[in-house]
C-alpha cells in the first residue's frame, strides 16, 4: 500500500492519470491482501481448534493476477512516456 501512496505523492508527474491508476491498484492490491489474510487466519483458527486440517489459500491468484495488471500498467506508462 505504501509503494501505491510513494507513486502518487512523490514521484515527478505523479499528477499524470497513468500514475494515478497506478498507485490506486497498488493501494487496493496490498488492502486486498490484509483481508483475506485477516479472512484466511480467523479461518485456520477454527479449524485449529476443531482439529481440522488447514484449507488451501484462495488469495495468491488474486495477488498474482494483480501484479500482473501493475506490470501492465508500468509497461504501458513507460511505452506511452516518450522522454
Amino acid at each position: 500500500m505504501s509503494a501505491g501512496v510513494a507513486i502518487v505523492k512523490l514521484l515527478p508527474h505523479s499528477d499524470a492519470l497513468e500514475a494515478r491508476v497506478l498507485g490506486v491498484i497498488l493501494v487496493l492490491l496490498g488492502a486486498g491482501t490484509v483481508a483475506i489474510g485477516y479472512l484466511r487466519w480467523g479461518k485456520n483458527e477454527q479449524r485449529i481448534m476443531e482439529d481440522l486440517p488447514l484449507g488451501t489459500p484462495k488469495g495468491p491468484p488474486f495477488l498474482a493476477a494483480g501484479m500482473g495488471l501493475i506490470a501492465l500498467v508500468a509497461l504501458l506508462i513507460t511505452l506511452m512516456d516518450g522522454s
